[in-house]
């Protein structure tokens, strides 16, 4: 039997939530944002596809209107889920296929020593290659002064990175570990692009926001869209300031697979519900049950897991999709999240959760004010959002009960 829940609102809180746990999380979002610890925050969550709690606080930047759960922030790697679902849409439709090597759509890539590297080693970050030998190439023509020639087709943002990316060394063997790294969905945009005849910004809008009604979901804003974005400003990690800026308007058309996309508090919901339906949402199937159970499944045992200069033990990346364990990322993990759950979370105060034992799902947008080297969110809401929302639940089942 198909579920396909459609997010909903009610008089009443559902039975078995508390609605005094909601209230002490109304007040503990707003000592976040009047204490300065970020400018805007908006949180979303649904059980059984009802919006339990829909909050917005702070402003779009300094003087700006009030911030609305409709209003799109740049939501960072949550972009790497969108590219997954793309990728697995290309597979559903017979042109594509993860166990084929890289090399056979991306032609710089078929080169002697890439035979094994496979579609699905970029989508679980397991390809061997790391940032570090891209980003001093990118840089060098970021800023070189010189004119830049952009293909027809490409945005200069995407063109100077996927440039920069063809002449990266493998760091360690194909497969042996799992190493984050943003060149992986930059190469896996490119594919959907080549694959599909269309641009990503458009395949991605055709199947997957369209049919789900993201209204405010775009990797190119329009301009209503834009004057409404949350910005990052000043000295905020990832703002105007910082050398990888997603507030240089040169960029403002990016179609990067790894960080581009723009989206809201609400949309996202309907992307989490999308996922805990199985696949499809208001009459609109976006992709198999098949399909979304490789997504939020863990396709590598035993590996390590390496972000930055953090090493962690036992982690569970699906397509796109990080499964919750018992290892525990500082920052990030909560303490009430079960083992079974589901999540992606963006550079500079994204996070994209749900939990299909629960039928849960919790999106919080924020503009971290702190983040590591290793871009965590020092600064960031969101595991303790999580925390209280799970504590607001006195019908909580655990995975591996009946």
């Amino acid at each position: 039997m198909v579920n396909d829940r459609v997010l909903h609102t009610k008089d009443s809180l559902p039975v078995g939530v508390l609605p005094g746990r909601l209230d002490l999380l109304r007040q503990r979002i707003a000592d976040h944002v009047t204490s300065g610890r970020t400018p805007a925050l908006c949180v979303v969550a649904a059980l059984d596809g009802e919006i339990i709690f829909n909050e917005a606080l702070g402003t779009r930047a300094p003087g700006d209107q009030l911030v609305t759960t409709d209003d799109p922030y740049n939501v960072m790697s949550i972009t790497k889920s969108v590219v997954a679902l793309c990728i697995m849409a290309l597979v559903e439709d017979g042109l594509l296929m993860v166990t084929q090597p890289v090399g056979d759509y991306l032609e710089e890539l078929r080169r002697p020593g890439e035979e094994d590297l496979l579609v699905h080693h970029l989508l679980t970050h397991t390809s061997g290659y790391d940032d570090e030998t891209l980003m001093p190439r990118w840089f060098a023509k970021a800023v070189s002064g010189e004119k830049i020639d952009v293909p027809e087709g490409f945005d200069l943002e995407t063109h100077l990175w996927l440039s920069s990316s063809w002449e990266s060394t493998r760091v360690q063997p194909v497969g042996s570990a799992m190493v984050y790294a943003n060149i992986n969905y930059l190469w896996l945009g490119e594919i959907v692009r080549r694959v599909s005849g269309v641009s990503l910004a458009h395949f991605a809008h055709e199947r997957i926001f369209g049919p789900l009604g993201m209204t405010n979901t775009a990797f190119v804003l329009t301009p209503e869209q834009e004057e409404r974005r949350v910005k990052r400003f000043g000295n905020i990690p990832l703002g105007p300031k910082a050398v990888y800026s997603t507030e240089r308007p040169e960029f403002a058309n990016s179609q990067l697979g790894d960080r581009s996309l723009k989206s809201s508090a609400k949309d996202l919901a309907i992307l989490a519900q999308m996922y805990l339906n199985g696949g499809t949402y208001g009459g609109a199937r976006i992709l198999s049950p098949a399909s979304i159970h490789q997504i939020c499944t863990s396709q590598f045992p035993n590996l390590d897991f390496r972000l930055g200069s953090l090493v962690f033990k036992d982690p569970a990346y699906g397509y796109g999709m990080m499964m919750d364990t018992g290892t525990r990322f500082r920052y990030f993990n909560g303490a009430l999240q079960p083992t079974g759950g589901c999540s992606h979370s963006g550079s500079g105060g994204s996070n994209l959760y749900f939990d299909p034992k629960n039928q849960l799902s919790i999106i919080c947008l924020e503009i971290v004010t702190e983040m590591s080297p290793d871009s965590e969110p020092i600064s960031g809401i969101g595991r303790v959002v999580s925390d209280m929302l799970y504590a607001a639940l006195e019908n909580f089942q655990p995975y591996g009960a009946p």
